[in-house]
């Protein structure tokens, strides 16, 4: 069985060891090749299968464990007196059905799940509460299963997913349960009781900005600091204030953004999004809520390989939180940063998504960072139907800065760039790489934000129009210097994985998952990328930006040579060969 050897009259044995077993027969039965074990067993009433089979596996391997066992009256006889084998055999088919814990499927789900498992582990029938390992299932397997469930249905699973429920029933329950999880999570509540006191929606004396360490955040308080006149309260994760403040001003030297003349309206507050209110003492929060007039909130955990649970106390919760202290006291007015990131739904192709679009359901949507920050959205809108002065700033890629070049080295392009150029090779997919400056997109937002016709607006799309495709950066990346081909994406992932198994240094490799578990499908997410042809409106930005002088750049030679100069002197990235011999 499954490649091992097995003694029936062994199990028997031990199957007639459990009170209230009277009589037992196993018999081993083939379907489609696959060979696995029937146990047939006449017991007591008030025992039942499942104690049995809990009871079995204390003291057999999981391939001695008979995939179906059914209740009988009494074992047949054959002339000689002794159990009728062949007879056993004849009844499997029909007599299984019927078992105690063999269940059918009754939804359509249900019943596809069943047959792509059937297909998959070759063994016919399998119920909704059969165990994966004990119907042929196996490391080699589950890969497989996995990949024809996403390419078959709509269900984004994983093979951790198959580990953890080993049933289609407690699958699709899980499943089911994180859907209802994000629509649940997705409505305020709490209540929040407006202020009738009216703010200064657009000339704040003191503001309070959260991922102020981030990248687009440091950018941010430049902006905020430069085009106000405000005290700018920043929540930093640190021990204490004089911490917090030392993690801005490393951020603020790495991204070469000079402080120095505003150091006296930087203002330090020590929280976690994560925590209740903002993980902020009392007399802290208190003070905010009287002396904040608004609160720009940026702050998130930004991971595309987390699951939604993982990323829901810093970018749900942390939304929930900020409501809260906006409600408290005065109504402070909110400027959340989004991301396009929310509309990454399998369905979605061929669309123009207008600035007015809203992704109604979140159960198509791939990956937890989306979906937490589809669910922090849904709460930002909520509270805005309720009358709170809210805006939505949804920016796509975020690029280094266009002057400096000063890069997000730990964003996904930037780790992408390192890897193909380790690798030496990348893969020859027909994307479009949209990417926005980060100084773009921060004077966007805080100009946006000092306009009051911003709050009758939904929101934001802060989108470069002016694109490449990766053939054209690998292109020129290898015209900078670096020796890279393009090849199939397929043997590009294999090439990737290979290098990883053989404990070879790469970037990509905290990043393997986007590049090989199928999302659905039969397709990984840039194969995905490469289908989906979406153009983002981008009207309610262009007309609140008229005559600002705030442009989107081209992604051109000149930026590329930015970008790549800063990776360099950074240390990120290595001068390329060709650079060097000319030295």
């Amino acid at each position: 069985i499954r490649g091992n050897r097995v003694e029936i009259s062994e199990i028997e044995a031990t199957l007639k060891q459990i009170k209230g077993v009277n009589e037992v027969a196993v018999v081993a039965k083939t379907n489609k090749e696959q060979l696995y074990l029937c146990a047939y067993l006449a017991i007591d009433k008030n025992l039942n299968i499942k104690d049995i089979k809990q009871t079995l596996s204390k003291t057999l391997p999981d391939y001695m464990i008979p995939s179906f066992m059914v209740k009988i009256a009494k074992l047949p006889i054959n002339n000689n007196g002794k159990i009728d084998r062949l007879a056993l055999k004849n009844l499997a088919d029909t007599l299984q059905i019927k078992g105690a814990y063999y269940v059918p499927p009754q939804s359509e789900i249900e019943k596809k799940l069943v047959q792509i498992w059937e297909e998959v582990l070759e063994v016919k029938p399998i119920g909704i509460k059969d165990s994966f390992f004990e119907v042929g299932g196996n490391s080699l397997k589950i890969i497989d299963l996995v990949n024809a469930m996403r390419k078959k249905t709509t269900l984004k699973v994983s093979v951790n997913d198959i580990f953890q429920a080993l049933t289609i029933q407690k699958l699709l329950a899980t499943k089911k349960q994180i859907d209802l999880n994000l629509k649940n999570d997705a409505k305020l509540d709490f209540k929040l009781s407006k202020s009738k006191q009216n703010l200064k929606t657009t000339t704040p004396k003191n503001i309070l900005l959260t991922g102020a360490t981030g990248f687009l955040g440091i950018f941010l308080l430049k902006e905020l600091l430069k085009n106000t006149t405000a005290n700018i309260y920043c929540l930093i994760r640190a021990q204490n204030n004089q911490l917090a403040l030392k993690r801005i001003l490393e951020t603020a030297q790495k991204y070469q953004i000079p402080l120095a003349k505003y150091r006296n309206r930087i203002k330090t507050v020590t929280g976690d999004l994560a925590q209740p209110c903002l993980g902020l003492t009392k007399p802290i929060y208190t003070k905010l809520t009287q002396k904040i007039e608004a609160i720009y909130h940026n702050g998130a955990l930004v991971n595309f390989v987390y699951p939604y649970q993982k990323l829901k106390p810093a970018n749900v919760n942390g939304a929930k939180e900020v409501l809260k202290l906006a409600a408290a006291k005065t109504t402070k007015p909110i400027h959340y940063v989004s991301t396009i990131s929310v509309f990454d739904a399998l369905h979605y192709k061929d669309k123009r998504i207008l600035e007015t679009h809203l992704l109604k359901e979140a159960n198509q949507l791939y990956g937890g960072y989306a979906q937490s920050k589809w669910v922090a959205e849904q709460l930002m809108l909520e509270a805005k139907k309720q009358g709170f002065p809210i805006c939505l700033y949804r920016p796509g890629r975020i690029g280094g800065e266009s002057k400096t070049g000063a890069v997000n080295t730990d964003d996904f392009l930037a780790k992408f760039i390192k890897g193909i150029i380790q690798l030496q090779k990348a893969p020859a997919l027909d994307i479009e790489l949209e990417m926005s400056s980060v100084d773009s997109v921060s004077k966007s937002i805080v100009h946006i934000s000092q306009q009051k016709k911003a709050f009758t607006k939904k929101a934001f799309h802060l989108i470069n129009q002016k694109n490449i495709t990766l053939k054209y950066l690998v292109n020129w990346i290898r015209d900078f210097g670096y020796p890279i081909t393009l090849i199939p994406y397929k043997q590009w992932v294999k090439t990737l994985k290979n290098t990883l198994n053989n404990h070879q240094e790469n970037e990509l490799k905290t990043l393997l998952p986007l590049f090989t578990d199928i999302v659905g499908q039969g397709l990984t997410i840039p194969e995905i990328y490469m289908q989906r042809n979406l153009v983002f409106d981008t009207t309610n930005t262009k007309h609140f930006l008229d005559k600002s002088r705030i442009i989107y750049h081209p992604i051109n030679d000149r930026l590329l040579k930015n970008y790549f100069n800063y990776f360099i002197q950074s240390g990120f990235l290595s001068k390329p060969i060709s650079k060097v011999n000319k030295l």
